[in-house]
C-alpha cells in the first residue's frame, strides 16, 4: 500500500472558486435533512470536471459543456457557439440542485449525513449519475449504517466507457477522503498512468476487493 500526500488546494485556486460560496442551509426532501454541498465539495467537482466553455465530447463520447454538463439536443444547438463562465456556473448550480434532491430521496430513513459524506455523495453522483448511486453497494452499505464499509467501496467505481480510468480512480480516492472527514487532496498531482506499476497495482487491488466483497455480500 502506498502513501498519498494529502495536500490542500493552492490558495489561488480556492480564491478563484470562492464566488460560488453560499451559506449552508438545511434542506428536507422526502423526510431527510441534509446540508447543501459546500466549498470543499465544489472545489473537488470543479477540479476534476474542469470548465470548458464550448461543446466537447467527454471521455465516453457524450457532448458536454461547462463543468461536466451533458448537453441535450436543444442545448447543443443553443450553445453551439459557446457559453460564458457565468452561465457555466449557473448551469452547474442547477445540475447540483437536482442531484442533491435526488440523493436526499434515496437517503430516506437514514440519519442526516455529515458535511463530508454529503460532499462525497454529491461528487460521486454528479460524475456517475443518480441511477448508479441508487443501485450501488455504496448506497446499500450506507443505508444499512455501515459507513466504514461504504467508504471502502468508493474505489470500485473507477471506469469510463467500461475501461479502468486512473483519473476517475483518483477522484474516487478524493471522495473517499472527504467522506471520511479528511481535507481534500489535489490527486491530479499523483501520476498513475497506464503501464505504471501503481496503475496496475490499483487495478488489481480494486478488482480483488470487489470480488471478495461481492462474494461475502452474496451479490
Amino acid at each position: 500500500m502506498w502513501e498519498i500526500n494529502w495536500l490542500e488546494f493552492p490558495l489561488q485556486r480556492l480564491l478563484r472558486l470562492r464566488h460560488y460560496t453560499k451559506p449552508l442551509e438545511k434542506m428536507k426532501v422526502g423526510g431527510v435533512e441534509a446540508v447543501h454541498i459546500d466549498d470543499t465539495g465544489l472545489t473537488l467537482i470543479k477540479s476534476f470536471e474542469g470548465c470548458v466553455l464550448h461543446p466537447y465530447k467527454d471521455s465516453v463520447g457524450y457532448w458536454t459543456i461547462g463543468y461536466g454538463h451533458l448537453l441535450s439536443t436543444e442545448e447543443h444547438v443553443k450553445y453551439k457557439d459557446g457559453i460564458s463562465e457565468g452561465l457555466a456556473e449557473a448551469i452547474l448550480v442547477n445540475d447540483l440542485k437536482s442531484k442533491e434532491e435526488g440523493i436526499a430521496k434515496l437517503l430516506v430513513g437514514t440519519n442526516t449525513p455529515s458535511q463530508g459524506e454529503w460532499n462525497a455523495l454529491v461528487s460521486f453522483t454528479f460524475n456517475l449519475g443518480l441511477g448508479t448511486l441508487a443501485k450501488s453497494t455504496l448506497l446499500k452499505r450506507y443505508k444499512a449504517g455501515d459507513k466504514k464499509g461504504a467508504a471502502e467501496v468508493f474505489p470500485w467505481y473507477n471506469r469510463a466507457g467500461n475501461k479502468f480510468s486512473p483519473g476517475i480512480y483518483r477522484r474516487r480516492l478524493c471522495e473517499q477522503a472527504i467522506f471520511n472527514g479528511k481535507m481534500i487532496a489535489d490527486l491530479n498531482k499523483v501520476n498513475w498512468y497506464r503501464g505504471s506499476t501503481k496503475y496496475l497495482v490499483a487495478k488489481i487491488k480494486v478488482w480483488a476487493e470487489k470480488k471478495f466483497a461481492n462474494a461475502k455480500d452474496g451479490e
